[in-house]
């Protein structure tokens, strides 16, 4: 204890004490002196409590939430059906209609009870693994909804029509390809392996046959291999486990913990302590903190920009000049270089899902990435990014710099970024490079395995 006081009494001709009290010094304490002793110390501490639950019924009264307490009181009054009365029980009693409280119970059996939620709740336990598509069928799903011609994209809303459908083309074909299953948590065991599912299908089956039979020759044989499944089971346990002990031993003091408690609930951004130690209360409030935390200066957009109908200005570039940036070859190219099951962006699309979409998918998104170009317009469905991910080994995740920003872009727009990229890269800068005239002094940029300082 860092501040505390020591109490116990002297020692009596040159002996010390035997016993004492540590208390902390946030305790009042009173020496009970009439009982102390060389062997007894007898002290009388009166706590500070805080007056936590009073707290939290003024905040919700104050916010309309309901509340819900559950607690062991140890009070005692003949009101709630108690065989005697005591302070607490007074006390309690006088509380609780200042407050507006009942009490539902005082006889330990459960209490069930229903809150309204705004809204329903989404549907959990199900999920959907990417690696298990049936490829040919999205493919198929997906020639048949983009059937037909395209539309003419000579203005920027026709462009936002065209991508909203064909995002929600990629990701009806991908829902119908790959089925939503249902999640079963099933504990993995390290030291289970295939030597030991034999054994014990053979065990199973030596047993059916011996109630069957009731020889002693089927029992002797169902006995014998449930013997040396035993066996190897404890073999089993006992490698996986010395396996794990020289694993931890060869890491780091904070690389072991971390590796033994690393496993617990899922992260959520459900709330956080604001700089006055309140917490926030809604998922505005959580936005809008954050966004004050890792981005000063900026702040929720009550409207997205401008939306234009057309190209203003000075004039744009071509459909010639977009043609030499954008085709089909290298709209192939830049989607193959992707990893296959990187992650998505907000419009859930991940790579294998363009590589797999076929020669319809392509020649859409050659006439979108051209109009985008020349009505320099980028769709607003390619501007939603996830931000912010938790960052690992934190011991709480109520404050907002435990979370840390990062942009998860729709693969579409990376497509579009990366034409872009490729065709100043072999064009202009292979031409002229961004150099100033003498070294040491040079400024380099859009240029692989250069610093863009």
């Amino acid at each position: 204890m860092k501040s505390g006081v020591l109490m116990c009494m002297e020692g009596v001709a040159g002996l010390g004490p035997r016993s004492a009290v540590l208390i902390n010094s946030r305790h009042q304490t009173v020496r009970l002196s009439q009982f102390w002793s060389r062997d007894l110390a007898a002290t009388s501490i009166k706590l500070k409590r805080e007056k936590v639950l009073k707290k939290v019924v003024s905040y919700c009264t104050d916010k309309g939430l309901y509340l819900v307490v559950g607690c062991d009181a140890n009070s005692h009054h003949t009101i709630w059906v108690s065989s005697n009365t005591n302070k607490r029980g007074t006390a309690l009693q006088e509380y609780l209609p200042s407050a507006e409280l009942e009490i539902l119970n005082n006889d330990h059996r459960r209490i069930t009870f229903s809150l309204a939620a705004d809204g329903e709740l989404e549907p959990t336990g199900t999920h959907r693994n990417p690696r298990a598509t049936d490829w040919p069928s999205y493919k198929e799903e997906l020639d048949w909804r983009l059937q037909g011609p395209c539309s003419s994209l000579s203005s920027t809303s026709a462009v936002e029509n065209e991508v909203t459908h064909l995002q929600s083309s990629i990701i009806q074909a991908f829902e119908i390809a790959c089925p939503a299953k249902l999640k079963v948590n099933r504990p993995k065991v390290p030291w289970w392996n295939g030597p030991l599912d034999k054994l014990r299908s053979s065990s199973r089956k030596l047993l059916i046959r011996a109630l069957k039979t009731n020889t002693d020759t089927d029992w002797a044989a169902y006995k014998g291999t449930q013997e040396e499944y035993k066996k190897l089971n404890k073999r089993s346990k006992t490698k996986a486990w010395r396996g794990l002990c020289s694993k931890i031993e060869a890491l780091p003091l904070v690389a072991k913990l971390r590796r033994v408690f690393s496993s617990g609930p899922p992260i959520r951004l459900d709330c956080l302590t604001l700089p006055d130690g309140s917490m926030t209360e809604c998922q505005s409030d959580i936005r809008t903190h954050m966004l004050e935390v890792h981005f000063p200066g900026s702040g929720p957009v009550a409207q997205g920009p401008p939306r234009r109908d057309g190209p203003t200005g000075r004039r744009p570039r071509g459909w010639k000049s977009a043609g030499e940036i954008v085709t089909i070859a290298r709209i192939r190219w830049d989607i193959d270089t992707f990893d296959t099951f990187k992650s998505p962006g907000a419009d859930g699309i991940f790579p294998a899902l363009l590589q797999e979409g076929g020669e319809a998918l392509v020649t859409r998104l050659n006439r979108i990435f051209r109009a985008c170009l020349v009505l320099r317009k980028i769709p607003m469905n390619w501007r939603e990014v996830k931000i912010f991910i938790p960052k690992t080994g934190k011991s709480s995740y109520d404050h907002a710099k435990s979370w840390r920003p990062i942009s998860l872009i729709s693969f579409l727009l990376k497509t579009l970024e990366r034409l872009v990229e490729r065709f100043i890269r072999d064009g202009a800068l292979a031409v002229k490079p961004f150099c100033v005239h003498s070294a040491p002094t040079k400024a380099v940029g859009q240029q692989r395995r250069h610093s863009t300082t």
